[in-house]
C-alpha cells in the first residue's frame, strides 16, 4: 500500500462524520504515529484529544500518553494566563468581555487541555484601555505600543499586543477596544454586545462573555477578518458551539442580527466551511441551505488550507 502524507489523507479522521470515525478506526499503528507527528508540529493534538472525545474511539495507549502529557501541559499555561486576566480585572476594576478562546475554553469546550491559544483575548470600554495598559506593564508585560487618543481614533488599529513576563510558553494578551478593523466593524453593535453580556462564572461580575448570538457572530467575523484563512481551530470553534448542548442559539435572532451586522454572508460562507471541512450539518439552521455556489466567495484555496494548517497564530487563535 503506498505511503501517503497525514497532512492530505490521515488528517481527513478529524471530520465529525462517518467519513472521519472510519478513518480514525481504522488507523494502523504506524499511522497513529505518523497522525501524532503531524498534528504535534502543527499543535493540533487537542483537536485529535476532543475528535477522540466525541467519537469514543481509543487510541494506542502511547499516544493516549502523549495527549495526556500535551493536554496537562496545555491546561497548566491556561490557567496561568486566566489568573493573570482575572487579577487584571481586579485589579482595575473596570468590566473586561473576554474573546475567542478566554472565553470558549471554558464555556464551550470544557476543558482547558482541548482548546489551544495563542494569545488571551479581552475586550474593554474605550475610556477604560489605559487603566489596563497600565496595570499590564505594572505587572511585567511589554507592549506594542501605547492606547493614545490618536491610536484609538485609528480605523486600522483595533488592539494593543502585550508579550507576557518571562515569555517562554507564556501567554500573551491582546486588549481590544473595538472587535475589528476599518469597515469590518463599523457595523458591528457593540453597546447591545455589552448590554447582552452575562458575568463570567469563575471571574466575577466584571468578567463578562458574550450572549450565545454575539459570541456566534463575532467568531464568523473573526474567520472573515483573516479573509478565511485561518487555523482549523477557529472552524472547529464554529462546529461546536453549533453542536453544543449546554449552549443554545436563537437561530432566527443570530440570523436578524447578522443582517444588522452586515455579516449575512459571512455567516453563509462560515457554515458552509464547517459542513465542507468537519462533516458537521448545518441546513438544519433556521432556513440556512449550504451552497456550494459559495466556493467562488473564498479565495482560491482557502477551504484547502483551512483544512491542512492547524496551529493557532498570534492575533488568530486566541
Amino acid at each position: 500500500m503506498a505511503e501517503h502524507r497525514p497532512a492530505d489523507a490521515d488528517l481527513r479522521c478529524l471530520r465529525w462524520d462517518i467519513e472521519g470515525d472510519r478513518l480514525l478506526a481504522a488507523l494502523t499503528p504506524g499511522a497513529w504515529d505518523r497522525l501524532a507527528a503531524a498534528l504535534d508540529e502543527r499543535s493540533g493534538l487537542s483537536l485529535l484529544a476532543r475528535r477522540l472525545r466525541r467519537s469514543g474511539i481509543k487510541p494506542p495507549p502511547s499516544i493516549a500518553q502523549r495527549l495526556r502529557a500535551h493536554g496537562m501541559a496545555l491546561a497548566a499555561r491556561t490557567l496561568q494566563a486566566q489568573a493573570q486576566l482575572a487579577a487584571a480585572i481586579a485589579a482595575t476594576g473596570r468590566p473586561a468581555l473576554l474573546l475567542k478562546g478566554a472565553d470558549i475554553a471554558d464555556r464551550l469546550y470544557g476543558n482547558l487541555a482541548h482548546r489551544p491559544m495563542g494569545d488571551i483575548d479581552f475586550l474593554v470600554h474605550a475610556d477604560n484601555v489605559l487603566a489596563y495598559h497600565t496595570h499590564l506593564l505594572a505587572a511585567g508585560f511589554s507592549a506594542s505600543g501605547a492606547p493614545d487618543a490618536e491610536i484609538q481614533a485609528a480605523s486600522w488599529q483595533h488592539h494593543l499586543f502585550y508579550a507576557a513576563p518571562g515569555g517562554g510558553m507564556r501567554l500573551p494578551f491582546e486588549l481590544h477596544w473595538r472587535l475589528s478593523k476599518g469597515k469590518h466593524g463599523e457595523a458591528i453593535d457593540l453597546s447591545g454586545i455589552w448590554d447582552r453580556s452575562l458575568p463570567h462564572a469563575r471571574f466575577g461580575t466584571d468578567a463578562r462573555i458574550m450572549a450565545p448570538e454575539d459570541l456566534f457572530l463575532y467568531l464568523c467575523l473573526h474567520l472573515r477578518h483573516h479573509l478565511f484563512e485561518t487555523p482549523l481551530t477557529n472552524i472547529w470553534d464554529i462546529a461546536e458551539l453549533i453542536e453544543s448542548e449546554a449552549i443554545r442559539l436563537d437561530w432566527p435572532v443570530a440570523w436578524d442580527r447578522a443582517r444588522e451586522w452586515q455579516l449575512e454572508e459571512t455567516v453563509r460562507i462560515t457554515l458552509y466551511l464547517v459542513t465542507t471541512t468537519l462533516g458537521v450539518p448545518t441546513a438544519h439552521l433556521s432556513d440556512w441551505t449550504p451552497d456550494p455556489a459559495l466556493a467562488r466567495l473564498l479565495p482560491n484555496g482557502r477551504r484547502v488550507r483551512a483544512v491542512r494548517r492547524l496551529a493557532p497564530r498570534r492575533a488568530e487563535a486566541g
